[in-house]
């Protein structure tokens, strides 16, 4: 008798993992970055950033970089930034300067949210990151 319980219990248990896996994939972004010219100390550069967001959607993209050697230069940029507003994916030119010679990391927070008609929000996000290395000028 405790077995028909137990596998309802099961299936209901099944049932919330695979929404919720679903739910967790509709709110996730997916961003990454194109692969960067080689660049040298000095060099002032673009990254390109590709998020997969539908159009619309307000977009919000938190770039940093981690150590000396590749320098952020502009923390914020929002869907009028992108290329192209209102393509799918947006491509975002990201704005650094090579300051050091060695390997430096550039991370893009990439969020966004869209509410239905009830104004009931669900929040998107998603990450990217690269390794830039940067080279010293021989002169």
């Amino acid at each position: 008798m405790r077995s028909r319980p137990v596998r309802r219990l099961k299936a209901l248990a099944f049932a919330a993992i695979a929404a919720f896996a679903g739910i967790a994939a509709a709110d996730t972004i997916v961003a990454r970055f194109e692969a960067p010219p080689l660049l040298q100390v000095g060099d002032r550069a673009r990254l390109v950033l590709v998020a997969d967001v539908p159009p619309g959607m307000p977009v919000l993209v938190t770039p940093e970089s981690d150590g000396a050697t590749v320098e952020v230069v502009r923390g914020r940029l929002l869907r009028s930034d992108a290329v192209d507003p209102e393509a799918s994916p947006l491509r975002f030119e990201v704005p650094v300067a090579a300051r050091a010679a060695g390997h430096g990391v550039v991370r893009a927070r990439v969020r966004s949210f869209e509410c239905d008609a009830e104004d009931r929000c669900e929040s998107a996000e998603g990450t990217a990151s690269l390794t830039v290395r940067v080279e010293r000028v021989e002169r």
